[in-house]
């Protein structure tokens, strides 16, 4: 779920509360400025407001993921099987350890979600690229990850919407 005051907000108990019912795995995370909602920026939530939410529900205790990898912290509440995970893009940023690449629908491998490079993969592939070829290009993406996106400090990514990205 990603955060956004004034939209959704008020369903953060909701979500929660599934994780001790019913044993879901839930994510809150928090909203990222980019594309064509960039101006939007009091849409943002911290998660540690968000964690200041959930204590009403109980003390979150770290646990590791049911599945996955990703970018989230997961916590349960006590005595229950589903998991609350946490993604903090903004505020604490983890590009320094990303291990993630996106491939865009139209065959663009990009290095960072929140970054405009590009590697052109369709086209390569379709003109019958070598395997050595196209590990060079993944190679080439992999080292063009940047180290950390500038959001915190206002600097918004305007290109593809997410929808584009795979984000």
């Amino acid at each position: 779920m990603v955060v956004m005051s004034g939209i959704n907000d008020d369903e953060l108990l909701d979500f929660a509360t599934k994780t001790i019912e019913e044993g879901w795995h839930v994510r809150f995370i928090e909203f990222m400025p980019v594309g064509m909602v960039s101006t939007k920026t009091s849409y943002f939530i911290s998660v540690s407001d968000i964690r200041r939410c959930l204590e009403q529900l109980g003390e979150l205790k770290p646990c590791l993921p049911s599945v996955g990898n990703g970018p989230a912290r997961y916590f349960r509440f006590p005595h229950t099987k589903g998991t609350v995970g946490f993604i903090t893009p903004v505020s604490e940023h983890f590009c320094f350890h990303c291990n993630r690449l996106r491939l865009t629908a139209d065959g663009k491998l990009r290095p960072c979600l929140l970054a405009e490079d590009e590697i052109d993969l369709k086209q390569p592939l379709r003109g019958g690229i070598s395997s050595a070829g196209l590990k060079q290009l993944i190679e080439a993406a992999v080292t063009q990850k940047p180290l950390r996106h500038h959001l915190k400090e206002g600097l918004t990514h305007e290109g593809r919407p997410m929808t584009q990205v795979g984000g």
